[in-house]
């Protein structure tokens, strides 16, 4: 796919990680999508352990300083990250003793993350004993439990804190903020479905994320953060993220389950694995591995747009005929599959 965007030469920032600058390269290769997600998992678990050592190596620092963990959440946490066009973004637990003291701790945080990666950050998030940590910077009309309750991995700090803030956010679920959490993530789960269109409303704006209607039946892929336009990511990809989420509150709500989230891979198509093996989803084993393929797939079509913008700038990628009656027909398998699909404990 893309061969013509593809086939042009890669230009890399001088200064980019060769782990990282690989990661282009990587989406092209003639390989299954299972094989794809295998090796992208293998370069995020790697860059994950040259950040867990930088950090470690200022442990001192950031437990004088009141930072109890610091977890890594998004595609990072999950080993999807497939571009450096991909923000870092951190989650902080913090103590009682940290307060006043967040400036000089996002210093020494982005002076780690510089020496380790050319990316920028995006964005460190603080949490305490006072927080809602199901909600994304304490707003309770963004609700996110996903981010630390899943996703997130740890770099620095006491694992068992992380277990204990994700065992927190299952209290929240089962708790009085519970049908406010469970009707947000539904809301996501929903919005996720209506972009299958390739198009939704972000900040705003009427984003544009592929267009499979295009003449002489052609389409196109479209990739600009700075307009929105978010590929596949917000549609097929979020879908499955989020499907994954809104069945997972419903079961812990129905069972009075507060731990399960706690017990979940981050990486979702090993978290598919995890729940098939426990006889957690109502669907056959090839309706998961055609769950797994599809995101995979469309995981791979989403690092290859990122790439495309990083190294040249491009912002529309163009399908052909037989690219687009594939796309359609996963979009159409992959939305259907998600309606069927339930959590919850199957007989033998």
């Amino acid at each position: 796919m893309y061969n013509k965007a593809v086939s042009e030469s890669h230009r890399h920032d001088e200064h980019a990680e060769p782990c990282l600058d690989m990661f282009g390269r990587v989406s092209d290769l003639e390989i299954s999508e299972e094989k794809y997600s295998e090796l992208i998992y293998d370069f995020n678990k790697l860059i994950h352990s040259e950040l867990a050592a930088s950090f470690s190596a200022q442990a001192d620092f950031f437990k004088s300083s009141g930072v109890s963990v610091l977890a890594i959440p998004g595609s990072d946490g999950r080993f999807e990250k497939g571009s450096r066009v991909s923000a870092v973004e951190l989650i902080a637990l913090l103590d009682e003793t940290a307060s006043g003291k967040m400036d000089v701790i996002r210093e020494k945080i982005k002076g780690v993350l510089t020496k380790v990666s050319p990316h920028k950050i995006a964005h460190i998030e603080w949490k305490n004993h006072d927080s809602l940590l199901s909600s994304f910077n304490g707003d309770r009309n963004r609700i996110q439990p996903a981010r630390l309750g899943t996703d997130a991995r740890p770099l620095l700090g006491d694992e068992s804190m992380l277990l204990a803030a994700r065992k927190r956010i299952g209290a929240e679920i089962l708790g009085e903020s519970g049908a406010h959490i469970k009707k947000r993530v539904d809301n996501l789960e929903a919005d996720a479905r209506k972009a299958m269109s390739g198009v939704n409303r972000i900040a705003g704006t009427d984003a544009v994320h592929f267009d499979l209607d295009g003449p002489n039946g052609q389409g196109v892929v479209f990739f600009n953060p700075n307009a929105y336009q978010l590929s596949f990511k917000i549609g097929p990809l979020r879908l499955v993220q989020s499907t994954l989420l809104a069945e997972s509150v419903k079961h812990m709500r129905r069972e009075s389950n507060q731990d399960f989230l706690s017990t979940l891979r981050s990486n979702i198509t090993r978290r598919l694995s995890q729940l098939s093996d426990d006889r957690m989803l109502n669907l056959s084993n090839e309706s998961i591995s055609k769950i797994k393929e599809h995101y995979n797939f469309f995981l791979r079509l989403y690092h290859r747009s990122e790439s495309s913008y990083a190294e040249r700038g491009v912002t529309a990628l163009p399908l052909d005929t037989q690219e687009v009656v594939e796309i359609r027909k996963r979009l159409i398998d992959l939305s259907a599959l998600m309606q069927t699909l339930k959590i919850g404990k199957v007989p033998r």
